[in-house]
């Protein structure tokens, strides 16, 4: 077992106990976009388009 999870386990207060991430903002395109990007378009279809929460990009800020 790894040394966080045991800490974890005694005391509950490591990394794994908290929300470690600051900060963050997904972004994505909308299907106009996509269509001027011709060579992206059908993975865009296949990975994106039925999904529309689902982020091309996530910027995130963490703590350490």
């Amino acid at each position: 077992m790894g040394r966080l999870m045991a800490e974890y386990q005694q005391t509950g207060k490591v990394a794994l106990a908290w929300n470690f991430a600051d900060g963050g903002a997904k972004l994505g395109t909308t299907y106009e976009e996509v269509r001027q990007l011709s060579a992206f378009q059908k993975r865009w279809e296949e990975i994106f388009a039925a999904k529309p929460d689902k982020p091309l990009v996530f910027a995130g800020v963490f703590a350490r």
